[in-house]
């Protein structure tokens, strides 16, 4: 058959791969001159600076790595590397994400109570399944967990996680989201509490694409074999009771059996035709709103600081935003010209003014750098990007976001404002895997 992928966002492209294996005619429609959407990267005198710091989660059982072995052949495969290791800074104190009890009982900032507090915290979830959540699904963080954060520092590291893994903080937070993000599991393995207990880290390692984001595209667009038409802005799917029959791309109709939608769910109604969403599908894809990051890139002439590859997660006592820190040389040298360094810095934006928010960005960064970092700087460069397309706050939790199904045949959705699954890749790699699922129910061979 024929499919429409709207947009070269990852989301997009790993169904267009998945759909392209099953001998599908995949063509990928993006309205801009450059492909991957939000995961991609731009060259700066010498150095690669990704769209914002990113990290892949999940290297060895993920949903992306999993996706990756299955579909890309060894011939197309790009290299990645690993990142395992997460500083946690509160008030000057370094301490550790812990992934075992014996870690959690060793993390610097907090007192012998808080530890213990905290440990009680982390059974609590881990006994309680997604199932069991929905209990839960109009409670922020706090509200269900806050008895166990009564010691200061223990808030603020946990405000700092809320805001890592769903873009709002501990008050505003959706619980169910959280959960997820920290267990990522659907029902309760008793393999997980034995591991965390007996001193085995649950804390997977993440990766990277060597060379940068923008090689993970192009891996996929050659593995697919994907059709990819770029400067095609795709302004209306074409529909005929209530079954896909194709795109407008550029004022010209464009036939397909099935269309991906790798946009905002949140346009979808305007692209189309009136009354051919249900009011309830309407709603929700109107409903869900996305929200941006700002990273810091400075490269360096020289190596300044040697963190031995360990990101440092700088956590505020105001209850703001958190600032990821990571000197992305530490993990791949590509990055950057022989014996420089590049830094990157993220944290989600607020309602604050952005000279505001640039101005503590820095402000932080400098705290963990050598006073006298100036006179190596090459260049300093400042992003507002997209983090997530589904913000997680009270009340959207993951039983409120639309999965890959609609009501019209043929058209599915894909990205990471369709479940909540994991973050990022790993939800696109999920949606990819569903979408073939209902293709095949949809379309039986």
């Amino acid at each position: 058959m024929r499919v429409a992928v709207i947009g070269s966002g990852i989301g997009g492209l790993c169904a267009g791969l998945v759909l392209s294996k099953q001998g599908h005619e995949v063509h990928v429609f993006e309205k801009e001159k450059t492909l991957g959407g939000s995961f991609t990267s731009v060259k700066k005198r010498g150095y690669v600076l990704d769209t914002g710091l990113h990290l892949l989660t999940r290297g060895k059982t993920g949903s992306f790595p999993k996706l990756i072995r299955e579909f890309v052949p060894k011939a197309h495969k790009i290299r990645f590397v690993k990142h395992d290791h997460y500083d946690v800074i509160v008030n000057d104190v370094k301490g550790k994400i812990p992934g075992n009890v014996k870690e959690l009982f060793k993390i610097s900032f907090l007192s012998k109570r808080a530890q213990l507090d905290l440990f009680r915290m982390f059974f609590f979830m881990f006994r309680l399944t997604r199932k069991n959540a929905i209990k839960y699904r109009d409670k922020s963080v706090y509200e269900v967990l806050g008895k166990y954060m009564k010691n200061q520092n223990a808030l603020v590291f946990i405000n700092g996680l809320c805001y890592m893994t769903t873009g709002s903080n501990v008050h505003e937070c959706a619980f169910s989201r959280f959960i997820d993000g920290i267990v990522r599991n659907k029902s309760l393995k008793t393999e997980l509490v034995k591991s965390f207990s007996s001193g085995h880290n649950i804390v997977e390692t993440d990766f990277y694409p060597v060379g940068g984001l923008r090689n993970v595209p192009d891996m996929f667009i050659r593995a697919g074999n994907l059709k990819v038409h770029k400067s095609s802005e795709v302004k209306k799917i074409n529909i005929e009771d209530f079954v896909v029959k194709g795109v407008k791309v550029n004022g010209e109709d464009f036939k397909a059996d099935i269309v991906v939608n790798g946009g905002e769910v949140s346009k979808l109604p305007k692209m189309l035709p009136k009354k051919a969403l249900t009011k309830e599908e309407e709603e929700l894809f109107k409903s869900i709103k996305e929200y941006e990051a700002m990273t810091l890139w400075m490269g360096f002439r020289k190596k300044i600081g040697n963190w031995k590859g360990k990101s440092r997660l700088i956590a505020s006592s105001e209850l703001k935003p958190p600032i990821w820190v990571l000197f992305m040389t530490d993990i791949d040298k590509s990055l950057a010209p022989i014996g420089h360094q590049l830094l990157g810095a993220s944290t989600i934006v607020t309602k604050e003014s952005r000279k505001k928010q640039e101005k503590r960005l820095l402000e932080v960064v400098e705290s963990q750098l050598p006073k006298d970092y100036e006179k190596y700087v090459d260049f300093k460069e400042v992003q507002v990007h997209r983090a997530e397309k589904a913000l997680q706050s009270v009340g959207k939790g993951f039983w409120d976001l639309p999965e890959q199904k609609t009501s019209i045949k043929g058209l599915y959705l894909a990205g990471t404002d369709t479940q909540a699954w994991g973050s990022g890749a790993t939800i696109c790699a999920n949606a990819a895997m569903k979408i073939q699922e209902y293709a095949n129910i949809d379309f039986p061979s």
